[in-house]
């Protein structure tokens, strides 16, 4: 099988998260060697040791560290070019990186909460990009500076702890810091940019360059420093050599893509450290909760504070510009503290029960209760992990069972060992997802969507960490077929089991679900229902753009009420929505949302192709890539004139087109179809003389049953028949827009021009608002050094597809009609699934159906 460039991001989806689960499991295997001879209430007894004073001082450095991580972000503008109120910058990166610490998967998770963030500034996508890989490389300079310096000073410090000679070692150091010392020279003598074959790259000022080493080494010396806190005091190594130990520890977490670096990050901390492995992992726990799900909290508490306050009509002008931001990232935030109070179900309920609560909790609650609870707390967590993409995606049904299960989790947790800590977690989740009910407004079903790698990867780790700890915890238990049926108070052992069952079968229950769900019909062709369904659609609409939907080449999606629907075509794994939700603007985030699930269960890519600027963040909430197609000229007809000053050409070809005998008739849909064989000429002529074929997908084609919906314009010369269009017209005279427009060989572009300003005046006599010349592909893109990327790959791809023929000139033609410009859109994945997506989407504009 020969693999495309194409099939390359499908295949890093199926095999990636079975590289990080096995990645997961190796340092899983290697924290139980290190724990061989230990228990696992030797790990909570440390925990439960810990000084006030240290626990105080790792939340002090953990905030100065989140406090540094702003200046990730303000590097990272300046480099931009961009400048922003620190207001919005400190809340991009705090909860960008509360949001991605937890969870994992850096680039992606906090990627997309600066989209939200800064796209509602003002940053175009080229720009926000730039601003995550700037960051992510802001952190690399930083880990080589630190291991570097530490390397050379004290080569003792790797030296004594694997099999490496302190010359390699410092020639390690060496070559680092070297490396680093060779990229300051290279930025300071190259010029600001430099070009890699047809890629322009932007680079750093050395003195921008010292800023990334400073704060990046601040920042991890501060993160480090939370956790030194917390190690035992007889911990063998300096802070310096610590730090080291911390860096690499937390490099390979980002690097195994496994959610928080669980097990990876810890692992290396167990193996490097010189301590007893239970008392590293209790400071490791501390610092999870410290410098993880701390911040996560208090990121969720921020979004519940912000939700109440919109509530009120007191707000002052900040809590509204606060809460418009978090709004946009609300639905992950709330994912993840649901998933993350889940983990805490699962976990604590993997634990055994303390003696001391067991007993007092035998004084109050009968045994049976216990055991219930204790089943009760492990369905309620599994539930959570389960729910929680279904909360990303907006779904008011996955926002109550949410609830109910936080709900069931707290009084669980009580009952079944006065876990107070377990259910103040759980309690921060409920007040964060209560008042946020707006933002769940999708009444999709659970199981519309499959769930992605991602969230697969993290539930499955979730599960077996959780069995992990729950098989260490007892592993001094002899099992034996009637730990089953025993029941106790102090029998820990046997309520695990249960409970690892009951997880168990909701997880089967949950994947037969999926696997015998119904499958979603192939899409087909509109039937006559479905076009008379869409045409009365159409009717009610202000664009002119929704009666290319009557054309009939594209595969409709109605919303339930049938009040609005999308038009799109399939090529390969692209499933490309033509514009905008067509209907009113209630179901259009439905209608986007149902699309991108839809061809999430037939493995495709969700695109939405030439969609406007105000209906942007419907597909932000998508996690789509945005790419700038070009800008569409509007002319607004009521102060439409060829008189007006800078329209003399105009003038000039319009009174000779007249003296010439050059005559326009407007024709009516029943004229239109009385005319057909005298309109179909000139089509033919056309077709024969361009050497191309019929299109389709985002233009007209000549089809009787599709031109007979609209009016067509039919220019004449001394009788002969030179050229016709027929014109799209959105509901209340809000717009007209030219579709087809053909003619024969050899007509002068004079007379082009004076067709154009009779329709022009037409639409204007008859009170239309305005004239959609169409779109000037590519146009308006910014030539910025960090931008040309993806806006170069999508001239190569247009062009080489077709999609866009006669660019040269076409902006400049319309801008002799003094249009208003507006931009538009293609969203679509990102990274490498884009430049295949870019090319379907031109072979659907050009015709060309199948795999191509």
């Amino acid at each position: 099988m020969t693999l495309r460039p194409g099939d390359w991001p499908g295949l890093v989806r199926r095999v990636m998260p079975l590289v990080v689960i096995a990645v997961f499991g190796a340092a899983l295997w290697l924290i139980a060697h290190q724990l061989a001879s230990h228990r696992i209430d030797d790990i909570l007894g440390y925990l439960a040791r810990l000084p006030q004073a240290k626990l105080a001082g790792a939340i002090f450095f953990t905030a100065l560290s989140y406090v540094t991580l702003v200046g990730y972000d303000l590097s990272a503008l300046h480099y931009v070019g961009r400048r922003l109120p620190l207001r919005d910058v400190a809340l991009a990166s705090f909860i960008s990186y509360a949001f991605s610490n937890t969870i994992g998967f850096a680039a992606v998770t906090g990627g997309s909460v600066r989209y939200r963030i800064y796209s509602a500034a003002g940053l175009n996508g080229f720009e926000i990009a730039a601003v995550v890989v700037f960051c992510t490389a802001t952190f690399g300079i930083g880990a080589m500076a630190i291991s570097g310096v530490v390397l050379l000073v004290d080569p003792r410090l790797v030296g004594g702890m694997l099999p490496f000679e302190p010359s390699l070692v410092r020639a390690l150091g060496s070559a680092l810091l070297a490396l680093l010392l060779a990229y300051l020279v290279f930025t300071a003598l190259q010029p600001e940019q430099i070009r890699i074959r047809q890629w322009r790259l932007k680079m750093p000022s050395p003195q921008l360059t010292l800023v990334q080493i400073l704060v990046a080494s601040v920042d991890m010396a501060f993160a480090g420093g939370a956790l030194w806190l917390l190690m035992p005091n007889d911990l063998g190594l300096d802070f310096p050599r610590f730090l080291a130990i911390f860096v690499v520890a937390v490099t390979l977490g980002q690097l195994s893509h496994v959610p928080g670096g669980l097990g990876v990050f810890d692992s290396v901390i167990v193996l490097l450290a010189r301590a007893p492995a239970t008392e590293v992992l209790g400071a490791l726990l501390a610092y999870r909760a410290i410098y993880y799900l701390m911040p996560l909290g208090i990121a969720a508490l921020l979004l519940a504070v912000t939700e109440l306050a919109e509530r009120q009509h007191r707000l002052i002008r900040t809590v509204r510009l606060l809460g418009g931001t978090l709004n946009q990232v609300a639905p992950s935030i709330l994912a993840a503290a649901a998933f993350i109070g889940g983990a805490v179900l699962l976990f604590a309920g993997a634990l055994p029960e303390g003696a001391p609560r067991l007993a007092l909790l035998r004084a109050v609650v009968p045994e049976w209760v216990v055991e219930l609870a204790h089943l009760a707390g492990a369905i309620a967590g599994v539930g959570l992990l389960l729910l929680s993409q279904a909360l990303s995606r907006r779904l008011e049904l996955a926002y109550r069972w949410s609830l109910v299960l936080v709900g069931a989790g707290i009084v669980a947790s009580l009952l079944k060992g006065f876990d107070y800590s377990e259910s103040l977690v759980l309690l921060v989740v409920g007040i964060a997802l209560y008042p946020s009910r707006a933002l769940f407004y999708r009444h999709a079903p659970l199981l519309g969507d499959r769930l992605g790698p991602a969230w697969l990867t993290a539930i499955a780790i979730t599960l077996a960490g959780a069995a992990w700890v729950g098989l260490l915890s007892y592993k001094n238990v002899s099992y034996s077929h009637a730990m089953w049926w025993q029941f106790a108070f102090d029998a820990n052992a046997p309520r695990f089991l249960r409970a690892a069952l009951a997880v168990g079968v909701v997880g089967l229950l949950f994947l037969l679900a999926l696997l015998f769900r119904p499958a979603p019909p192939l899409p087909g062709l509109p039937g006559p229902a479905a076009l008379s369904e869409a045409a009365r659609i159409v009717r009610r609409s202000p664009l002119a753009a929704a009666g290319l939907a009557l054309l009939g080449d594209k595969s409709l999606l109605f919303d339930t009420g049938r009040e609005g629907f999308l038009s799109y075509g399939v090529r390969g794994h692209s499933w490309v929505a033509l514009g905008d939700p067509i209907g009113p603007a209630g179901p259009a985030a439905e209608l986007v949302w149902s699309f991108r699930e839809l061809s999430h269960r037939h493995d495709g890519n969700p695109v939405f192709f030439d969609i406007s600027a105000d209906k942007l963040p419907l597909y932000l909430d998508l996690n789509l890539t945005l790419l700038k197609l070009g800008e569409e000229a509007w002319v607004a007809l009521p102060a439409f004139d060829i008189a007006a000053a800078g329209r003399q050409s105009l003038r000039e070809a319009h009174r000779r087109a007249a003296r010439e005998g050059a005559t326009v008739d407007f024709l009516t849909p029943a004229e239109g179809a009385a005319a057909i064989d005298e309109l179909r000429s000139v089509s033919d002529a056309w077709l024969a003389y361009r050497k191309v074929r019929e299109k389709g997908f985002s233009l007209g084609t000549f089809d009787p049953a599709y031109l007979a919906h609209f009016p067509i314009a039919v220019m004449r010369q001394r009788g002969r028949t030179l050229a016709f269009a027929n014109l799209l017209t959105g509901a209340d005279r809000a717009e007209v827009a030219i579709d087809l427009m053909r003619h024969v060989a050899g007509v002068p572009a004079a007379l082009i021009d004076f067709f154009l300003v009779e329709m022009l005046g037409w639409a204007r006599d008859q009170g239309f608002a305005r004239f959609n010349l169409g779109l000037a592909p590519l146009a308006g893109l910014e030539a910025k050094p960090l931008g040309p990327l993806w806006s170069r790959a999508g001239v190569f791809i247009f062009n080489r597809g077709g999609a866009f023929p006669d660019l040269r000139g076409l902006r400049q033609n319309k801008a002799r009609f003094a249009p208003e410009w507006r931009p538009k859109y293609i969203a679509a994945p990102g990274g490498l699934a884009l430049p295949r997506v870019l090319q379907d989407v031109a072979a659907l504009i050009g015709g060309r159906d199948g795999e191509g």
